[in-house]
């Protein structure tokens, strides 16, 4: 019964909804109480819990994250799990303690201490080397990215309102479809990971007002035209130091075995001969018991 639920609640068209929630009201014809709750409770407000009928608004946040964040933010950082605040202390953390918290996470997005938004983009610039340029088809301000499983699916971006026709991208979420566009074309939409100089610029001015530096203070010390550039240099360097590092390594470990003394290696396989005696008679004599 959960199972046939959840089906109808993560439908993705309003016709395989349909067909779902038909299904699970015949699973249990026999039991009317479950058929009550499924069409008064939810499917009356499939509009509001089937995710058939949402849009790129909700930019993925499917469920009430914001808000059980929130209330988790202040029962755990502010009032630190206890109940005994009256009205006025309420008040005063809420006006103080609060607005340090916030303040103290946007310096430390600002100053590049928070790599979640940077790790999530670079994970996708790994994904897809599998298109070319050529590949993506523009029209007007729509670009039409293939499918990295059949290449004769194509997937419509628009990065203006940052949807794409993709099951993730569909519900507003920053997909490899719209990182495509933005490696091929530097084209970012309004779901673009804040990870721009632009960004944490902004993110300063919010916690500290005019007193907050300029711009470049937030600018890389090496300067890179594009991100997924600077991805691919420090890929290609990172290559050329491994393998710089195993040829030393292999030129190192020949002049040293040329330069062992038999009698040192002789004196270890005695050394290893001994404890593997022992290890072998604590073996027999723990068996024996």
């Amino acid at each position: 019964m959960m199972n046939a639920f959840r089906k109808m609640i993560y439908a993705q068209t309003s016709e395989e909804a349909q067909k779902k929630y038909i299904e699970t009201m015949n699973i249990r014809s026999n039991y009317p109480v479950w058929q009550k709750y499924i069409t008064v409770h939810h499917w009356k407000y499939k509009e509001n819990c089937c995710l058939a009928w949402r849009d790129h608004t909700n930019r993925d946040h499917q469920t009430n994250n914001f808000s059980e964040v929130s209330v988790r933010i202040v029962k755990e950082n502010i009032l630190c799990r206890v109940k005994a605040y009256n009205v006025i202390s309420l008040i005063d953390f809420s006006c103080t303690k609060l607005e340090e918290y916030y303040k103290k996470k946007f310096l430390e997005f600002s100053n590049d201490r928070n790599s979640t938004a940077r790790l999530f983009f670079q994970k996708l610039i790994k994904k897809i080397d599998y298109v070319t340029k050529e590949d993506i088809y523009i029209d007007n301000e729509e670009f039409y990215v293939p499918s990295e499983k059949n290449k004769k699916i194509m997937y419509c971006v628009e990065p203006n309102i940052g949807v794409c026709s993709c099951e993730a991208g569909i519900h507003g979420q920053f997909c490899k479809h719209q990182c495509i566009i933005y490696k091929y074309f530097k084209t970012t939409g309004i779901n673009f990971p804040p990870i721009t100089v632009e960004d944490k610029y902004l993110i300063s001015k919010l916690a500290l007002g005019d007193r907050a530096p300029p711009q470049m203070f937030y600018e890389s010390l090496i300067p890179t035209k594009t991100l997924h550039q600077q991805h691919e240099t420090n890929k290609q360097v990172q290559s050329n130091v491994t393998n710089s590092v195993i040829e030393s390594n292999k030129e190192v470990g020949n002049e040293n075995n040329m330069k062992i003394d038999e009698t040192i290696v002789d004196k270890f396989k005695g050394i290893w001969i001994k404890k593997v005696i022992v290890s072998f008679k604590r073996y027999t004599k723990y068996n024996d018991k």
